[in-house]
């Protein structure tokens, strides 16, 4: 997965709309790598000595990885899955553990809308929230990376809609962590590595082992959470972009099937029309 960093610049029309967003990105940090990235401007950057105060809100998806988290009334211990929310002018720092790093998700945004939101008891402050590992955040937040990246018209409110639907599972995540079963985090842990893999292959087997479950069990609990097997939900999910990459990039057939890691195109073509009922020239027409 590649780093990328979004820094954007809201219209007048964008900011009254009434919420809008400043910056989208996603990084993988090695273990032992500097933190933060140099790269990052002024107003973001900052060191682990002096913390740093930002004038937006932001919300920091931990999908790899563990660090820690500090505001002005506590230190936090950060793990996969975490949301580190910051709200404007409030004092914080955080860092990824220098033996394991992460990968962070994050997004920078203002607006009137937010004073609804931080009316929810899971916004109230800058805070770590314990939420567990969730394959819808982490398919909204690829959602969002290629709203932004593309900057098509009206690509601000279209990305803002997905901020709230962040913001919405983020909420319905905080609520019932604490009932979540081994099978079901398992399943989250699977849909966020699938959803990473789109371009290339997941070895099932081996997710299997560093979990420490039998191949057995994790594919009926998978099946009876999605209704699918595992491979059938990440062909899936391979479909989905395909169709995406076929009509909104206009991309070749050929090209499409060797980026999304098909080895041969009959196979892409026959899939995709076992999938979709056409061809993938005909539903690109």
């Amino acid at each position: 997965m590649k780093d990328l960093n979004n820094y954007l610049i809201p219209s007048e029309e964008d900011i009254n709309w009434g919420l809008y967003i400043n910056v989208v990105g996603k990084a993988t940090v090695e273990a032992g790598q500097a933190y933060p990235d140099p790269q990052h401007p002024t107003g973001y950057f900052f060191k682990w000595e002096k913390g740093r105060v930002l004038h937006e809100y932001q919300i920091l998806y931990i999908v790899e990885g563990e660090g820690i988290f500090e505001n002005k009334e506590s230190t936090y211990e950060v793990q996969k899955g975490n949301i580190i929310f910051l709200r404007p002018g409030e004092w914080h720092r955080y860092q990824p553990n220098k033996k394991t790093g992460w990968t962070e998700y994050y997004i920078g945004f203002n607006g009137d809308w937010m004073g609804n939101v931080i009316k929810q008891e899971t916004f109230q402050n800058t805070q770590l929230i314990s939420t567990s590992a969730s394959g819808q955040i982490t398919s909204l937040f690829h959602d969002l990376f290629d709203i932004v990246k593309e900057e098509r018209l009206g690509y601000q409110k279209i990305g803002c809609g997905i901020i709230l639907q962040i913001i919405g599972h983020v909420v319905q995540l905080s609520k019932k962590r604490n009932d979540l079963g081994q099978g079901e985090k398992l399943v989250e842990q699977a849909k966020i590595k699938m959803q990473e893999a789109l371009y290339t292959e997941v070895d099932f087997q081996e997710f299997c082992d560093e979990n420490n479950i039998s191949y057995s069990y994790f594919r009926k609990a998978f099946k009876e959470l999605t209704g699918l097997a595992p491979l059938q939900y990440h062909l899936n999910l391979k479909i989905i972009k395909a169709k995406e990459l076929l009509v909104g990039h206009q991309k070749k057939v050929k090209e499409v099937a060797f980026e999304l890691g098909f080895n041969s195109v009959y196979y892409f073509s026959r899939l995709f029309k076992q999938k979709t009922g056409v061809s993938p020239k005909e539903y690109r027409s």
